[in-house]
């Protein structure tokens, strides 16, 4: 299933995400935030060129796939797989880049799963 989701509210959490890379090595960062369409990460310039290699350049047409660690509120873990879009790779300092990712695969299951951590997260936190 493809989500088109548009402007989303976003809730700043810091999640660990693994992304799958183009060749299929895992990387773990932290999310900057995360909304019910996407998530952005913060990470090095090494780590962005193990993700986005033509630095600015993003390939639309290569998704990568994550799993997204989420806490529930009794502190249960659970994780989500999706398959995303890199939307942006830009530096925002001397080695710190910020990437923004889409999900665009993401099963009904999993959907509700992040809905509700959203939810559950908004009537804790800012929403942005």
């Amino acid at each position: 299933m493809s989500l088109k989701i548009e402007r989303s509210p976003r809730v700043i959490e810091r999640l660990d995400v693994e992304i799958n890379n183009f060749k299929d090595n895992p990387i773990c960062l932290p999310t900057l935030n995360v909304s019910i369409g996407g998530f952005a990460i913060q990470c090095s310039m090494e780590e962005r060129i193990q993700l986005t290699p033509e630095g600015d350049f993003v390939d639309d047409e290569v998704p990568v796939d994550v799993n997204l660690h989420l806490y529930d509120q009794h502190g249960q873990k659970e994780c989500i797989s999706a398959s995303c879009r890199i939307v942006y790779s830009r530096r925002i300092a001397q080695d710190k880049c910020q990437i923004g990712m889409n999900f665009i695969e993401l099963l009904i299951e999993e959907q509700s799963k992040l809905l509700k951590f959203i939810e559950n997260a908004s009537k804790c936190n800012d929403v942005k």
